[in-house]
């Protein structure tokens, strides 16, 4: 449908065009942020055009939908003008960055003597909830009838066409994760403004990280124990288990700049970023350049990120086809157990986290979990944490309210530095493992356990596959039999589903409660239900 109007062109009828153009992008449920700048620079080019043209100028606005998109258009008879071509007053050149960065197209025609304005505005979305529900309906069922095609061509498919794809989206991810990673812990910690703050927030945030890391692993651990039948010792750990987390420790710092991009190794990552960060805070001024150099490149690698965010309902389909037609599924069902403490653990530490956090806001706790689901489904969905690092920032800072000081430091440091649900995946494992191989567990064994298991979590890469290297290291320290590792890897990848999304989902909720603790939250953006 169509609407059509004449004004006069004053300042009242501006107001009037204005409140018109709201309630249509308020229909088409325009997020508010958006809808406020389209406003703006409405207003601002209907002004600019009172102020070339005579008074009492006649304009006609029109706005509806072309082929299914919303579009706006101001045509105005008189001489040409472009208006788009003029540095507004109030935004400078920063007006069509705001077009552009809003998705608007704006276009300038002149014809049979009149100005027109046409804004093509973006479709309206679709639910996120609701593409990733029908990617996995779709997987799931692709998946099932698959079954009936000639094995041949099942192996074929999935050889020459779903295993490419699914490498080449990971080897997309692992290319950026490890410098977005790297330069957004710089440019956070930069962004703290000074290192008095830096040292109230910075290493409060880190050490809020880990407490809460252990305390959530060492709690589900002891609620982990009785669901198995493990043959209990009361002597200690050996000494050689003890100097192996000790190296562990000083693996911390890498040998050279390179090696830990190429190798994805988080820790040694997180270590150069801050690093380089801490450098820029302390030296100030005499690093601008620097500095703005980082930002602009880790807006282009955020950007990045966002492309590659939208395939990820194609690659929930793939990954879902891959596990049912290569029988990972009846391989990690054998192995039930984990997988259901996993869940029930999980499930345990989500709701703790949330209640936690609703307590410390006074904000109900399903509202908070409403507004962590979309995170929660998006990396459950991929197993990549760094797939949902979009949905994470834009939860947090536009459904939590947290502040942007926050976000900007904490979610890529909180991606690596808390993992709770994957290091609980690992000792799940490693206790199961126990179990079949009837190892001797003691005190000292589940305190190596919990500790080895925090540690490879957060050393561990941030993409789908990366922990499988970790259980290695931690068999040989546990002193669990080397057969048991085919059952765990297999058993990890449908683990590494539920435990990103736990990861993610309880991100959200801790980086809530310190904003909470340090004062940077919004608390009108928190308990707003939109």
């Amino acid at each position: 449908m169509e609407l059509q109007k004449d004004y006069v062109l004053t300042n009242e009828s501006v107001d009037e065009i204005s409140e018109k153009v709201t309630e249509f992008l308020t229909e088409l449920k325009t997020e508010r942020r958006n809808l406020l700048q389209i406003r703006l620079v409405l207003e601002d080019l209907l002004l600019d055009w009172q102020d070339h043209f005579s008074a009492e100028t006649s304009i006609t606005v029109r706005m509806g939908k072309r082929l299914g998109r919303p579009y706006i258009q101001l045509e105005l008879a008189g001489e040409a003008y472009n208006s788009l071509t003029k540095e507004a007053e109030d935004f400078g050149v920063y007006r069509n960055r705001i077009m552009a960065n809003m998705g608007l197209s704006p276009l300038y025609s002149y014809t049979q003597g009149k100005n027109r304005l046409l804004f093509k505005l973006k479709k309206p979305a679709v639910h996120p909830l609701v593409t990733l529900a029908a990617a996995i309906a779709a997987g799931l069922v692709a998946g099932v009838a698959g079954l009936w095609l000639p094995d041949a061509l099942r192996a074929g498919i999935l050889d020459h066409f779903l295993t490419p794809i699914y490498d080449t989206f990971f080897n997309m991810l692992g290319a950026i994760a490890g410098p977005l990673v790297f330069l957004s812990i710089a440019w956070g910690i930069y962004g703290i403004g000074d290192t008095a703050t830096f040292g109230r927030i910075g290493k409060r945030m880190i050490l809020h990280f880990l407490g809460m890391l252990y305390l959530l692993c060492t709690a589900a651990t002891l609620l982990s124990i009785p669901f198995f039948d493990l043959e209990m010792a009361g002597h200690a750990g050996s000494a050689s288990q003890l100097d192996s987390l000790f190296r562990l420790l000083l693996d911390f710092f890498p040998s050279d700049i390179v090696t830990p991009f190429q190798e994805g190794n988080s820790l040694q990552i997180i270590f150069l970023g801050s690093s380089l960060g801490v450098a820029l805070l302390v030296l100030g001024t005499q690093t601008e350049l620097v500095a703005q150099a980082i930002e602009q490149i880790n807006l282009i690698l955020q950007f990045l990120m966002e492309l590659i965010s939208k395939l990820v309902p194609w690659f929930i389909f793939i990954v879902l086809v891959q596990l049912v037609w290569s029988g990972t599924l009846s391989v990690v069902l054998a192995a039930w157990k984990p997988l259901v403490v996993l869940i029930i653990l999980s499930a345990v530490m989500a709701a703790g986290m949330v209640l936690l956090a609703s307590l410390r806001t006074k904000t109900s706790p399903i509202l908070l979990l409403k507004k962590g689901l979309p995170t929660l489904i998006i990396a459950t969905s991929t197993a990549s944490s760094v797939a949902s690092f979009g949905s994470c920032v834009n939860v947090c800072e536009k459904k939590l309210g947290i502040s942007n000081n926050i976000t900007s430091f904490g979610v890529p440091l909180g991606i690596v530095v808390f993992p709770p649900a994957s290091a609980l995946c690992f000792i799940l494992i490693c206790i199961h493992s126990a179990e079949v191989y009837q190892v001797e567990c003691s005190v000292t064994w589940f305190i190596l356990a919990v500790f080895a298991s925090v540690i490879l979590a957060i050393a561990s890469p941030p993409i789908p596959g990366g922990t499988l290297t970790c259980y290695t290291i931690l068999f040989m320290q546990l002193g669990l039999p080397e057969e048991g590792l085919v059952a765990a890897l297999a058993l990890d990848v449908l683990c590494d589903f539920i435990a990103t999304g736990i990861n993610m989902f309880c991100l959200q909720m801790e980086l809530l409660i310190q904003a909470k603790n340090t004062g940077t939250f919004n608390a009108k953006v928190l308990q707003r239900r939109s």
